[in-house]
């Protein structure tokens, strides 16, 4: 059977967003200058930013002064992210891939280059901070990271 009078689909046709996300634009907010390493948590609290601290500080990084730290837990998409930053490194707590939008299958404490950027996600700081094993994975990709 032969299809007759076949047309593409108009732009219209492609307008509509696969997997909705929860998304809040109140973190662009949070960014002050430009910093190189720009970190994600699903939720700030004090016990993790003072772990967060600890972990820059081992890999001879200032937290203060080359971090942009965010706070996903409104919900944050990684194409809003990129239009907004240069991103150079890219490390998220606690949020996997598809929460931030993005349709790739990467494993926790796995570096992988993405758009210029380099990406490494990982459990939330709390699970870190009770589990030796995910604390030397992690440890042990931001060696290779920095």
């Amino acid at each position: 059977m032969e299809i007759k009078n076949r047309k593409d689909p108009t732009a219209d046709f492609y307008n509509f967003e696969i997997y909705p996300l929860k998304t809040s634009n109140g973190w662009i907010e949070q960014l002050k200058d430009k910093r190189s390493i720009v970190v994600v948590l699903n939720r700030i609290i004090e016990e993790d930013l003072v772990l967060l601290a600890k972990i820059f500080q081992a890999i001879g990084k200032k937290m203060e002064e080359e971090v942009c730290l965010i706070d996903g837990s409104d919900g944050l998409n990684y194409k809003d992210l990129r239009a907004v930053l240069d991103l150079e490194e890219l490390l998220v707590f606690g949020m996997t891939p598809n929460e931030m939008g993005l349709h790739l299958s990467i494993s926790a404490y796995q570096i992988v280059e993405f758009q210029n950027a380099r990406l490494l996600f990982s459990h939330d700081l709390n699970t870190i901070a009770n589990d030796l094993s995910k604390k030397k994975q992690l440890w042990q990709q931001l060696q290779l990271l920095f």
